[in-house]
């Protein structure tokens, strides 16, 4: 199994290291897929804080006083 955070930060090598067990690697497609993975992990993650706060002030909270990111 290969491990996702050697591929993020050391895609070379895991590519080189595969074609040597005679496995072709798309590394291209690879770094398009991860490209959209953090599009969505950051729009996720805004989302998110967006409903938290909306959330915190629904309960008439104070939203900066409560959310702690």
């Amino acid at each position: 199994m290969l491990d996702p955070q050697l591929l993020r930060s050391d895609i070379d090598t895991v590519a080189r290291r595969l074609a040597a067990r005679s496995f072709v690697f798309d590394v291209a497609a690879f770094q398009a897929i991860e490209g959209e993975r953090k599009t969505v992990q950051s729009r996720t993650q805004e989302l998110q804080t967006t409903a938290a706060a909306r959330l915190a002030r629904a309960k008439g909270q104070d939203v900066e006083r409560e959310i702690p990111w």
